[in-house]
């Protein structure tokens, strides 16, 4: 049993145990503010800190193009960049629900973002659960609203040379894929390419690719229906119709 009376001594209960810890509702309700006026706090320049959570809805109008996008987008490029170069490990976008009571017929799954974690087997109810928590700090997870499933995503290169690849498959389509970069003071959002149909939207991706190359390089290949490969990558490469 841990008496914990300032942040001191939770940031030692939360190292001695292993634990982490977000925020909930960045930006709004309680956390107002929160957590920018904390930004050079130890707690928060700390490995423990994993970011802010995603509540798609909460503090949003129809303004925004991403859902929760100035409190939870914006607030998690904002630490990255002025922690880059630290030594520090990224911060991140968890997804996050209010439960309260639920009966027997609430269905959460289908209603609330959720977090899918790259991790070998689903732990027991009274098992280790050490995986998870490694999966979340180490970034091998993403969160959606269950519309986007990421089944294989790749980071490799340095510099202009780096490429990111991802496999990603979804239900409705895309407004647009965006690969977010940034250099410890400027956040870069070039978009990959905009839904638009037929023929259109192909070159509208190639227009993208024209804009954007000098940014993070350009999308490699673009596959068939409701399965995409997109790929950013150091060279521009020619975009082949695949429809």
């Amino acid at each position: 049993m841990y008496h914990t009376g300032n942040a001191a001594e939770v940031q030692q209960m939360m190292d001695a145990e292993g634990a982490y810890w977000y925020h909930a509702h960045p930006r709004t309700k309680g956390t107002t503010g929160y957590p920018d006026l904390i930004f050079d706090k130890p707690y928060v320049k700390n490995d423990r800190y994993l970011g802010v959570a995603f509540k798609p809805g909460m503090g949003m109008d129809l303004s925004e193009a991403r859902l929760c996008e100035w409190r939870c987008f914006d607030v998690t490029d904002t630490m990255n960049n002025r922690y880059a170069n630290s030594g520090l490990k990224p911060k991140y976008i968890i997804a996050d629900i209010d439960t309260y009571k639920k009966g027997p017929e609430d269905d959460t799954y289908a209603n609330f973002p959720v977090n899918y974690l790259k991790i070998d087997k689903t732990p027991e109810a009274d098992g280790d659960f050490g995986p998870m928590l490694k999966a979340r700090r180490e970034g091998n997870f993403f969160a959606t609203t269950g519309e986007i499933l990421i089944t294989n995503y790749s980071v490799a290169g340095a510099g202009v040379k780096r490429t990111v690849g991802a496999d990603v498959e979804w239900t409705f389509p895309l407004s647009f894929v965006e690969v977010v970069w940034g250099d410890g003071k400027n956040v870069g959002r070039p978009c990959c390419f905009r839904h638009r149909p037929g023929r259109v939207r192909h070159q509208a991706l190639r227009d993208c690719i024209r804009r954007d190359r000098k940014i993070v390089g350009a999308v490699r290949r673009v596959g068939y229906r409701r399965q995409r490969r997109v790929r950013a990558a150091g060279v521009a490469e020619r975009v082949e119709d695949d429809e």
